[in-house]
This record gives C-alpha cells, structure tokens and sequence, in this order.
C-alpha cells in the first residue's frame, strides 16, 4: 500500500472520490462513521460536528481486480455558542492505493 496525493486540497480530493464512485468496477463501498440504513450520511457526519467540533471520514473502494482506495478527511469545525451551527474551518485529506495480486 502506498499513500498519495499528501496535502491535496480537500475539494479536489472530494472530486477524485466523486469520479472513483462514478466507475463500473467498484465491487464494494465501506465508510466510517458508520451509517444505519435510515440514517443519511452527511447528517451522521454533520452531528459529528456540531458535538465534537472535529470529524474524521474514512471511504474504502474495492474495485474489480482486487485494488482498492481510501480516502481519509479530517473535518475541523470552529467553535460556537450553544445553539448555533458550526462553521466547517479546515479540511484535510489523503489517499490510499492498494494494486490487487
């Protein structure tokens, strides 16, 4: 496994993960913070935020011969008062590979 793409603008990041999950040969999807069926993504990690003021996002593809991708963003939020929305200050990203035997 290598890391790549270290310090890469997290929307540019956001856009490689955008293309990856628009291919035909993702076998499987993996996430965390995990998600129930019911629950909407973005809203699990947007609670994360609001609580924590910090969250971390993992994605996991696996493709059709073998490889895989991670993707990792670290969400900082800035602190508010109570009651108040939390504003996204930073954001972080990298990108794993693994070639399949």
């Amino acid at each position: 496994m290598e890391i790549v793409n270290t310090g890469k603008n997290a929307m540019d990041m956001l856009n490689d993960l955008l293309n990856d999950l628009n291919r035909d040969d993702i076998t499987l999807v993996e996430r965390l913070p995990y998600v129930r069926e019911y629950e909407r993504y973005r809203d699990v990690v947007t609670s994360i935020l609001k609580e924590f003021h910090i969250a971390l996002v993992l994605v996991r593809l696996t493709f059709n011969d073998n490889s895989r991708k991670g993707y990792v963003f670290l969400i900082r939020g800035r602190k508010r008062r109570v009651g108040q929305n939390t504003n996204i200050r930073r954001r972080r990203g990298i990108r794993s590979e693994h070639q399949g035997h």
